[in-house]
């Protein structure tokens, strides 16, 4: 008979590739790194790998999995009881804690891929939980009146997401002179209060904005 998989054993040895993957991440960049590297570093051989992963792809992929589900979690606890303003505080304290105890160089080779991959497949993003926790949070503060209905919250999440990815970019680049707190708390406030202000549909009824921004726009001088 056909030994039957240990979904303990097989779960722990996927968090040993994802580990040492973590590891190799802290000094080198995503695409120089070997499967050879990872299963060298998490002490196993190569053929192994194969058994519990078809690429270092699904590695990242998985990686971004356990991320979501943790930052979800703990994001939700933390915020169970907080208005929209705090909750955006304590979810942007997540992420910045997460930066810093995985150091700038992991952080920037995780966002490049991230960045690399969904330019290929735009529903990755709505389907992760670093995403979803946030769109839930507008939700509830759509629910309770604090913000206006008016803008849709998987665009709200995308934007602000977005922004906090770029302050992390910022960091990434220079992180003994960008405090990345400091500037995460900015956004919260920034963003927060645009949308208590702001009246969504007013730009639709602005004139003249379609050819402000169309493409011959921006690379035609202003008359």
């Amino acid at each position: 008979m056909p030994k039957t998989r240990d979904p303990e054993n097989f779960e722990s040895m996927r968090l040993k590739f994802r580990r040492a993957f973590t590891k190799l991440l802290k000094t080198s960049s995503w695409e120089k790194v070997t499967i050879k590297d990872i299963c060298g570093e998490a002490g196993v051989s190569p053929g192994l790998f194969y058994y519990y992963y078809d690429s270092k792809e699904t590695v990242m992929r998985d990686k971004y999995r356990a991320f979501d589900e943790s930052f979800a979690q703990t994001t939700r606890s933390l915020t169970e009881n907080s208005n929209l303003y705090e909750s955006m505080f304590l979810y942007v304290r997540v992420y910045v804690v997460k930066c810093y105890e995985k150091g700038s160089n992991y952080i920037s080779q995780m966002l490049k891929y991230y960045l690399d991959e969904s330019r290929g497949d735009r529903s990755w993003q709505g389907k992760r939980g670093f995403f979803g926790v946030l769109i839930e949070l507008i939700e509830r503060a759509k629910r309770a009146g604090e913000i206006s209905d008016s803008m849709p919250s998987g665009e709200m999440a995308h934007v602000f997401a977005a922004a906090l990815r770029g302050q992390a970019l910022d960091w990434c680049a220079a992180p003994e002179s960008v405090d990345l707190s400091a500037h995460c708390r900015d956004l919260v406030r920034f963003f927060y209060f645009g949308w208590k202000q702001i009246d969504y549909p007013i730009f639709s009824a602005v004139p003249h904005t379609a050819a402000l921004i169309s493409p011959e726009a921006l690379i035609s001088p202003l008359s």
